[in-house]
């Protein structure tokens, strides 16, 4: 097989373009005083409970940023990584967020979930199962140098089209939900 010159200064550049996305991205981090990283979720926070969005506390947001959005993904459903929460807009100087405070953010937009509302669905035991399980869930926080402009009825997929290679820096935190 040949390449002519041209052709691998091609390859080389499209190469360069397909590096992976956040490798010049900042860390920041999220906490819940609900459970700590690896720690059970509260009942109170799924669907077993009262399926309160869960508390958040943003740290370490660079100064550059201009907004906020996080997602709460399934990471074990047999239906592969599934979106529980989805918000844009929250200002970036928004440290933190009371349970259930999300809709009174101003600015902040709570997108479609994977489940095809646009509402915070907690943790659930599916129909399926029988028996002591338990599933990971994270949520990620991605700060922005902007603002994405989308409709409500816009659900993970274009938020991460709409953010890509707008994020300065991200976190996340990973719970467990055990039934």
């Amino acid at each position: 097989m040949t390449f002519r010159v041209g052709s691998i200064a091609l390859f080389a550049l499209l190469l360069g373009a397909c590096e992976p996305a956040g490798s010049d991205v900042g860390e920041m981090s999220v906490s819940c005083p609900a459970f700590s990283e690896g720690g059970a979720i509260p009942v109170r926070h799924t669907c077993a409970g009262d399926n309160v969005s869960l508390p958040l506390t943003f740290h370490d947001v660079p100064a550059e940023a201009k907004s906020l959005c996080l997602v709460l993904e399934d990471l074990d459903s047999p239906q592969g990584l599934t979106s529980r929460w989805v918000v844009w807009g929250i200002p970036a100087t928004t440290v933190a967020v009371d349970a259930d405070g999300m809709t009174r953010i101003r600015g902040a937009v709570v997108g479609k979930n994977d489940l095809d509302r646009n509402d915070y669905d907690g943790p659930c035991r599916p129909a399926e199962s029988s028996g002591y399980e338990q599933r990971r869930y994270r949520i990620t926080v991605r700060a922005l140098d902007g603002l994405p402009t989308l409709s409500p009825s816009s659900g993970l997929a274009h938020l991460m089209r709409a953010v890509d290679g707008h994020v300065v820096a991200q976190g996340s935190l990973t719970g467990i939900y055990l039934w």
